[in-house]
């Protein structure tokens, strides 16, 4: 069944990422009723998740909320902390649809603490976008500009932490390169001098022979 759920998920995130809404949703929907056949509240959490933040998309907030609801009726901060800070954001941009620009807000402190704690940096950028959205609107023009600077120094923090990772990449396959190549000769070197011994003792042997 696990098996079946997973695929079913990875149909859905492959139609979610070409924008294929409805279907994303159908195979969702399809993993939820699989995985009530089981006992493993993490993926329904999971699934949960996937479907709200589809529903969102999709404006369809009622729904949204209930699967959001599901989601923190299963898990906590403490028992699996990524799976709630996004059932948070999802309820805080339900919020900000509803104009609860400081209900939002107070969601959106919890997501800043929690994401910091433990390093996630795009959960906190994505609660940095949103809160500048709702100080904006609730007239705090400063809170938000506030939110608008620390969101500007986060996202060049990822795009530099990003690209040390490519050219980190990028050197290890270089290295990899290098070290092939360095084998491939010697290897060649290993096959001319063994050729270059063997093509000298059949000299040798003729030598003895004429002698």
């Amino acid at each position: 069944v696990r098996g079946i759920i997973s695929s079913l998920v990875e149909y859905g995130l492959l139609y979610k990422s070409n924008g294929d809404i409805q279907h994303a949703l159908e195979k969702y929907k399809q993993a939820d009723e699989f995985a009530h056949n089981t006992d493993d509240k993490v993926s329904k959490a999971e699934i949960a998740a996937a479907m709200a933040e589809i529903q969102v998309e999709a404006n369809q907030f009622d729904q949204a909320l209930r699967n959001a609801d599901k989601v923190l009726d299963a898990v906590s901060e403490s028992s699996n902390q990524k799976l709630f800070i996004r059932a948070l954001i999802i309820k805080s941009k339900i919020l900000i649809h509803e104009n609860e620009f400081l209900s939002a807000t107070q969601l959106l402190d919890k997501v800043l603490d929690e994401s910091r704690s433990s390093g996630n940096l795009i959960y906190e950028l994505e609660a940095l976008r949103l809160g500048a959205i709702c100080f904006e609107r609730l007239g705090r023009v400063d809170r938000a500009q506030h939110y608008r600077n620390d969101f500007a120094l986060l996202n060049e923090k990822i795009k530099n932490t990003d690209l040390l990772r490519q050219i980190d990449r990028l050197q290890f396959q270089l290295l990899v390169e290098k070290v092939e190549a360095e084998n491939k000769i010697l290897r060649t070197t290993k096959v001319h001098n063994e050729s270059v011994i063997s093509r000298q003792r059949f000299q040798n042997v003729i030598l003895l022979i004429t002698v």
